[in-house]
């Protein structure tokens, strides 16, 4: 386990690689693709990234519409992530 000053490091280093993407005009965290790029055998992030890829990459949306996915023959759809959107009400936007 890390000690309070590794920790303290290496949440400072996490502020200066969030603030030098902010600084690039790029968002402050990392989206899936990006992360499988740098993970390219995470079987975890390949399901998320396909699901982005089925229901929407860029809709604001894509978890509830992942989470409430209608496909029932998608191979993905036992171990998709977000399930727990499921039941959750429909966004107002989207009605």
């Amino acid at each position: 386990m890390a000690t309070n000053e590794e920790m303290k490091v290496m949440r400072e280093k996490a502020r200066a690689a969030m603030q030098a993407r902010v600084d690039m005009g790029l968002p402050a965290t990392k989206s899936p693709e990006e992360r499988l790029r740098e993970n390219p055998t995470s079987r975890a992030l390949a399901i998320v990234c396909m699901c982005r890829d089925c229901e929407g990459l860029y809709d604001p949306h894509v978890k509830w519409r992942i989470g409430n996915c209608g496909v029932k023959l998608c191979p993905l759809r036992a171990v998709r992530p977000y399930q727990k959107e499921l039941g959750k009400p429909m966004p107002d936007s989207l009605k």
